[in-house]
Formats: structure tokens, sequence, C-alpha cells
């Protein structure tokens, strides 16, 4: 047979082939993530991430690169904030317990990690952006 008469015969037998195979993908990064600062002061501000994680996922950081960058005065700037907090967020009844509390739960369970820390800007820039990323 010629083989470019096989060749769809071939690709449509391995499409199937594998989608006939049971697969299961799971999510082991992050959920979400809110990221905030606030003015101190002159040219301080505190940030905070607050980090949202699926409890049977990877575990969070243990530590958050903050970026900060402006384009006027041709800076960018990575600032390490640091872990302060982390609560169990799953909307659950009172009676329930997540996966965050038992890995027997039947429910999943949602991690809200808090990071924080004090950046000092070097420049009174009017364009200064924070940004945070993952992956």
């Amino acid at each position: 047979m010629n083989m470019k008469k096989l060749r769809p015969i071939l690709l449509s037998a391995f499409i199937i082939a594998f989608s006939l195979i049971p697969m299961k993908n799971y999510a082991s990064h992050c959920v979400g993530a809110d990221l905030k600062y606030e003015w101190l002061g002159g040219l301080d501000y505190e940030v905070t991430l607050y980090f949202y994680r699926d409890c049977i996922g990877v575990p969070a950081p243990g530590t958050i690169g903050v970026k900060w960058t402006s384009i006027s005065c041709g800076l960018t700037v990575t600032t390490t904030i640091y872990p302060i907090d982390t609560v169990d967020v799953t909307p659950l009844c009172p009676v329930q317990s997540s996966k965050c509390q038992s890995s027997s739960s039947p429910y999943p369970g949602i991690e809200q990690h808090t990071y924080q820390g004090k950046i000092t800007l070097p420049k009174a820039c009017n364009d200064w952006l924070f940004s945070w990323g993952t992956c």
C-alpha cells in the first residue's frame, strides 16, 4: 500500500487508541492570587500577596518575589516577601471539613497563604508597577 494513503489511516488509529485510554488531570499549582499595596509615606509601601492553593496540590512557596518596575526611571527590582499567615478558606458548612484538615475528607479544600513585606522605592517615579507571577 502507498505510504501517502496509509498515513491518514495510521493517524486516525493513533487518535482513536489514545482517546480510549482513561486519563485524569490534576492542577497542582496556584488556584489564584491577589496582590495589594499600601502607601506608608514617603517612598515606603507595604506589599501583601494572598496566594490561594488547592490543599492536595503542591505546597505553597516559602517566599514570593514581587517585581516593581518604572519605565520612566529605567528600574526593575525584585523584592522577597515572606509568609505571615495561612487560613483554610473552603466554603463549607461548619460541621464539614475539607481536604485541608483531613486527607480523607470528600470535600476539596483551598488555603489562603498571606505573604507580606515592606518596599522602599529608590526614586519618586510616576509609573511604578508592582507585579507577581508564577510558572
